[in-house]
């Protein structure tokens, strides 16, 4: 169905020769792995930054793609909260944290004698007024499926009938924008929201998000997911285990799921 695109994207890898997929675990990233590994004459490695900002699941999934496709898989460690501009969490933090990572990126590439870095944002994203788009884009990174005309819904779809397990995988955004923007992030509020969703998670609340503001962690969830959390019969056990991780007071946002509101 979408081998119009994946034909696209083939070319663009083959053009490239030798690359370095920024992954992340998403739906995206490794779709693009997949169809990079399946490329002849293409020297692919795959690298993930080892990040406060990211939950230990998604290197874990990276970890498996990598041993799946037979992808060498580098990790680099930085420590974002060092940086006062991405610390002070103010609305250009975003571009400053894409920066700082892929020009780790391009310093990798060039150690072990690759060529191009590649992200995998899609269509859908360069419609948006992203900072860290404009960061990838200042450092010349290549973005594959972009360029292909790839859209969220079509990479879910192609990674489906691929076989991929996490197609259908719930979008998900770095822990840091659990913070209201302007005010300081920290490692112990960015530890305790990340186990706070984790939580839910286990407890098969997929899409969810945990929004920290301080002594409350507010809950966000699909509209159609809330009376089920509200009736759930482990909802004590949950809210007494988020309670936990740090939090005296648990709300329950009516409003339900809403991308980036924490930037409002």
């Amino acid at each position: 169905m979408h081998e119009t695109k994946i034909a696209r994207v083939r070319e663009h890898l083959l053009q490239l020769e030798s690359v370095l997929i920024a992954a992340s675990g998403g739906v995206d990233s490794c779709l693009l792995l997949a169809i990079a590994a399946e490329t002849p004459m293409v020297n692919v490695h795959m690298a993930t930054v080892e990040s406060p900002a990211h939950p230990a699941w998604e290197l874990e999934r990276c970890t498996q793609l990598s041993l799946q496709y037979g992808i060498q898989h580098h990790l680099v460690k930085v420590d974002e909260l060092a940086h006062p501009l991405i610390r002070n969490n103010g609305p250009d933090r975003c571009f400053h944290c894409k920066y700082q990572r892929y020009q780790l990126l391009l310093d990798l590439c060039r150690s072990i004698g690759l060529l191009h870095v590649l992200d995998g944002s899609n269509a859908d994203d360069l419609k948006d007024n992203r900072p860290g788009t404009a960061a990838i884009r200042e450092l010349g990174i290549q973005m594959p499926l972009a360029d292909a005309d790839f859209t969220k819904k079509e990479i879910r779809e192609a990674a489906r009938e691929k076989g991929l397990s996490m197609w259908n995988a719930p979008s998900s955004a770095c822990l840091y924008t659990r913070i209201p923007m302007g005010e300081s992030l920290d490692y112990y509020r960015i530890q305790r929201v990340g186990a706070a969703e984790k939580i839910l998670i286990d407890a098969g609340y997929l899409m969810v998000r945990v929004r920290d503001h301080g002594v409350m962690a507010r809950i966000e969830l699909p509209l159609d997911e809330i009376f089920r959390f509200l009736t759930d019969p482990d909802k004590e056990r949950i809210i007494k285990e988020i309670k936990g991780t740090g939090y005296r007071f648990i709300a329950v946002d009516a409003e339900g799921y809403r991308k980036g509101n924490m930037s409002l």
